[in-house]
């Protein structure tokens, strides 16, 4: 059954915070690199690296009608979403998103944080979607890890959903344009 985001469809999931507590928890290792301006190796980059230069640009690809991330994604990325089976492969989770975020007017990302080591990297953030209908918003969490590719490409190898319900003044707030 496919879950797709709509304002009746207003859930949280404990399963996917787990998941993301548990990861970040790992990330507290004392050997692993934290800060968010490394590329693979430890070289220095530009403020928020390479890894932040995909989340922003996956970001603008959400806004895009036809929605078109497949490329964002490994050839066997699985996407963790609330209340449905794992999707596996960028194909298939291009496709899963296209119809979930089929009724939203804008998608908005703030990462939080993010870190490198080796040719691995995990990001987490806030997003806040929105509707034609403003009380209809939702927001939640996205925790993600990466993998650099042949190519020395980021790509998202795993990517956990989870959704919160906005109350009236808090949380995130859908951008105005």
């Amino acid at each position: 059954m496919l879950l797709k985001l709509n304002k009746r469809n207003r859930f949280g999931s404990t399963a996917v915070l787990v998941l993301a507590v548990a990861l970040l928890a790992c990330g507290q290792d004392s050997s692993m690199r934290k800060s968010a301006d490394l590329h693979p190796g430890g070289a220095t980059a530009e403020p928020g690296g390479p890894v932040l230069d995909l989340v922003k640009a996956w970001t603008t690809a959400l806004n895009r009608r036809p929605l078109s991330v497949e490329a964002f994604y490994h050839a066997d990325a699985v996407l963790l979403w609330p209340g449905r089976e794992v999707s596996p492969g960028s194909r298939e989770i291009e496709r899963y998103l296209q119809d979930a975020l089929a009724d939203v007017t804008s998608f908005s990302y703030q990462s939080q944080s993010r870190g490198v080591e080796e040719h691995f990297a995990w990001e987490n953030g806030r997003f806040v979607v929105a509707f034609a209908d403003p009380s209809a918003a939702q927001a939640g969490s996205i925790l993600r890890v990466l993998q650099l590719d042949a190519d020395g490409n980021w790509r998202i190898v795993r990517e956990a959903w989870n959704f919160l319900t906005l109350e009236e003044g808090e949380g995130l707030r859908p951008q105005r344009r």
